[in-house]
């Protein structure tokens, strides 16, 4: 999503090299030990949203610009044949009104010129567990099963005609979610990394997919792929849609 692991992300190049010819350890060939996963991401999100009847799009440049504070990060724990995961991000987006636009167009003739503000904060925490389906040479399958929490705090200031208005709106899904995990291997280093899982609940649907290609050295790898996230919200809602989408760059740290 932006720029909060690019530290992270240096240090982990600057390993590689070094590591490269460790032998591989993932934990997707199974192991009858736990074995700890932590992942960080960089995730350049497009962030698409339906609010009070209007489409609204950030692209990753606003929200590169326009972001307070980030954090994203997961941990997946895995013993053969289970795995256990949990994820949390964190954003605040703010932008400041720079353009004019139309309140109520046709009344009066033209619409009302008007400056807007807006102040976003956004929380995503998901859980759950997995076990695995199928184990080969060349590919390993997990059937998962969680849940997924999403919070939106969205906050906007219009002034118009010398007059300030401001509106608050704070919400909260909880959806029960099932899905697929795992990696296909191209050879002993490098494989294809996917994830897709759909439910509902308190939204209408929600679904996430992922798919990335990625290069294990010893006791780690980086993934670099695509990630989208969606929500059908109910329509009584003031936000009735939020999507996010973009290219990752994800760190695995194994112990």
């Amino acid at each position: 999503m932006n720029r909060f692991l690019c530290t992270a992300v240096a240090a982990a190049l600057s390993t590689m090299a070094p590591m490269a010819s460790a032998q591989g350890t993932s934990p997707y060939a199974g192991t009858n030990d736990w074995v700890y996963e932590l992942k960080l991401y960089l995730w350049g999100t497009e962030i698409k949203e339906t609010a009070g009847g209007k489409e609204l799009a950030i692209g990753f440049d606003k929200i590169v610009e326009n972001l307070n504070f980030a954090l994203m990060g997961a941990l997946v724990a895995f013993r053969d044949p289970w795995l256990v995961f949990g994820e949390f991000s964190y954003a605040h987006l703010t932008k400041d009104g720079d353009r004019s636009f139309a309140l109520a167009p046709g009344e009066p003739a033209g619409g009302i010129d008007a400056f807007g503000d807006v102040d976003i904060k956004e929380r995503i925490f998901s859980f759950g567990g997995g076990y695995k389906l199928a184990q080969t040479d060349s590919y390993q399958l997990y059937g998962t099963f969680g849940a997924r929490y999403l919070n939106l705090d969205t906050d906007f200031q219009v002034d118009a005609n010398a007059q300030s208005f401001k509106f608050s709106d704070s919400a909260s899904y909880w959806d029960a979610v099932v899905g697929l995990n795992g990696r296909a291997m191209i050879n002993e280093n490098w494989f294809v990394p996917f994830n897709f899982d759909i439910g509902t609940g308190q939204s209408d649907m929600t679904w996430q997919a992922l798919v990335g290609i990625g290069y294990e050295y010893g006791r780690g790898d980086v993934v670099f792929g695509y990630r989208e996230m969606d929500w059908d919200l109910p329509e009584d809602e003031f936000v009735t849609s939020y999507n996010k989408a973009g290219p990752f760059l994800l760190w695995n740290i194994r112990f």
